[in-house]
């Protein structure tokens, strides 16, 4: 009788245990559910992307203006040709562009561009610490693209400080 009532107990027991551990189960998804809705709003990465790595430098002050509008955001920077980076602003993977004037930008409504003029520094190059300096004067025009999905995006809150810290065409 003894163990009988030793299993009935132990039964009951990891019967609770189990409804215990769903309700906790269901409460951590709802949680994560919810944390990751407020970590996208609160939150978020600018991915800008280059194809000329001398400008990149120019875009500093740029950047320090939205990071004190946006402290909880993060910045990627990445270096590609033009076509590789509009492609990757098409699929969402980059945010914006910065691209030569003369770039070959396909005419399609979805992008939206402003061109800037933007002074170029000396680069260091990685492994020998030697710099290369531009021929050019120190100013160059590029544009900026981006998608206008009509709302109020990272990259249009970016050009704006870029358009406060340099002068546009």
């Amino acid at each position: 009788m003894q163990d009988f009532l030793l299993i009935l107990i132990m039964l009951a027991v990891f019967i609770f245990g189990w409804f215990l551990m769903k309700r906790v189960d269901i409460f951590l998804e709802e949680w994560q559910r919810g944390m990751g809705g407020q970590y996208e709003t609160e939150s978020h990465t600018l991915r800008i992307g280059f194809a000329d790595p001398f400008v990149a430098d120019s875009v500093s002050s740029a950047l320090e203006q939205y990071s004190r509008q946006y402290p909880d955001s993060s910045v990627c920077l990445f270096q590609g040709n033009t076509e590789v980076l509009l492609k990757k602003v098409a699929d969402r993977e980059l945010d914006i562009a910065i691209l030569p004037e003369q770039s070959d930008i396909p005419p399609d409504r979805k992008y939206k561009r402003k061109k800037v003029v933007m002074t170029s520094g000396p680069v260091i190059m990685k492994y020998s610490g030697l710099p290369i300096e531009p021929i050019a004067d120190g100013n160059i025009t590029q544009t900026l693209v981006w998608l206008d999905d009509g709302k109020i995006s990272a990259a249009a809150h970016l050009v704006k400080c870029i358009e406060n810290e340099m002068s546009y065409v």
